[in-house]
C-alpha cells in the first residue's frame, strides 16, 4: 500500500469509528509510524508502506477506535512547543495548563534574585516545571510525585530537554508537601480535575 492509500483508510476507519478529527489524527498516525515528515508524505504520495509499519498502524487505529487517547498512542505530546513523553502513568497536558505556565513565567520574570526556586506538586510527565526550567535559566527546579512511573517519564523528559541538572526529582504525595512548599518562590501544579460529589474527595 501507498503513503496515500493508507493515509486514506486510516482517516476512513477513524472517520467511522466516530472520531472528531479523523484527517488530523491519520496524518499524525500515519507520519508517526512511517517516520515520514509532512513533506515527504506529500512529496511521495507513491511511496509504499509496508511489512512493521502496517503491523503497528493497524495496532494503534485499534487502540484508538476503542477509546484511547491519540497522545497515549504515540507516546508524546507537544506542549508550549516542546514534546514530552506521555503515558498511562501521566496525565495530558490539557489546553489550560498553558495559561499556568505563562503566568509563572511572568510571576518569575519579575523575581529579581539570580536563582528561581521552584516546586511542581504532582509533575506527571513534568510539562509545567520542566517548560519554565527550559524558558528561564534562573529556575531551579524541584518535581515531586507519587507515581514512579510518572517520574521515569519526567525523568526522561528532563534528560531529552536538556535541563537534568537543574531539577531534582523526589517520591512524595503532593497532599503532605505544605511544609515543603515554605522554602520554594513558587509552587505549581496541575491538579487532576474532580467531578462534583467524588465519593473519594468525600472520605
Amino acid at each position: 500500500m501507498t503513503v496515500k492509500d493508507v493515509f486514506e483508510q486510516t482517516r476512513r476507519r477513524l472517520q467511522e469509528g466516530g472520531i472528531e478529527l479523523p484527517e488530523l489524527e491519520a496524518d499524525w498516525l500515519v507520519g508517526h509510524f512511517s517516520k515520514l515528515s509532512p513533506i515527504q508524505r506529500l512529496a511521495n504520495p507513491r511511496q509504499p508502506l509496508e511489512g512493521d509499519i502496517l503491523i503497528a498502524l493497524e495496532e494503534a487505529i485499534l487502540r484508538r477506535l476503542t477509546g484511547e487517547p491519540l497522545a497515549y498512542i504515540l507516546g508524546e505530546k507537544d506542549f508550549y512547543g516542546l514534546t514530552f513523553k506521555v503515558g498511562p502513568g501521566v496525565l495530558i497536558p490539557r489546553p489550560d495548563t498553558k495559561r499556568r505556565v505563562e503566568c509563572a513565567l511572568d510571576f518569575c520574570a519579575q523575581r529579581p534574585q539570580a536563582e528561581i526556586r521552584v516546586l511542581d506538586i504532582g509533575t506527571g510527565s513534568g510539562c509545567i516545571g520542566l517548560t519554565l526550567v527550559k524558558r528561564n535559566e534562573r529556575i531551579k527546579l524541584t518535581a515531586i510525585d507519587v507515581s514512579d512511573d510518572a517520574l521515569k517519564i519526567a525523568r526522561e523528559d528532563a534528560r531529552r530537554l536538556e535541563v537534568e541538572a537543574r531539577v531534582k526529582f523526589i517520591k512524595m504525595d503532593g497532599a503532605f508537601a505544605g511544609d515543603l512548599a515554605e522554602k520554594f518562590d513558587l509552587v505549581v501544579a496541575n491538579p487532576p480535575y474532580i467531578a462534583s460529589h467524588d465519593p473519594e474527595v468525600a472520605k
